[in-house]
């Protein structure tokens, strides 16, 4: 396997509160980070996916640590302008 080949995947925590994009640790819970008042419209487990210069975001169906479903194909779209990942390649 030369080095074009290989690739790197991260896992993180997201939020959207007020159509921003909100990135964390996965160590972290997420009332840890928010509190119970915040306006959170969508929450869950993103996989950023990189090989070379192209990368992929991957949003999972729902939290799993809180109450809130997330969007997953909104939530691909805002993350990947958030991180300037060209949205066609999400």
């Amino acid at each position: 396997m030369n080095d074009k080949e290989k690739y790197t995947v991260e896992f993180q925590n997201y939020a959207i509160v007020k159509g921003r994009v909100i990135l964390f640790d996965v160590d972290l819970g997420y009332l840890s980070v928010f509190n119970e008042f915040e306006k959170i419209t969508s929450a869950g487990l993103v996989c950023i996916w990189k090989r070379g210069d192209v990368q992929h975001v991957i949003c999972s169906n729902e939290s799993v640590f809180f109450p809130i479903l997330s969007k997953p194909e909104i939530d691909q779209q805002l993350i990947a302008v958030h991180m300037g990942i060209p949205v066609n390649r999400v």
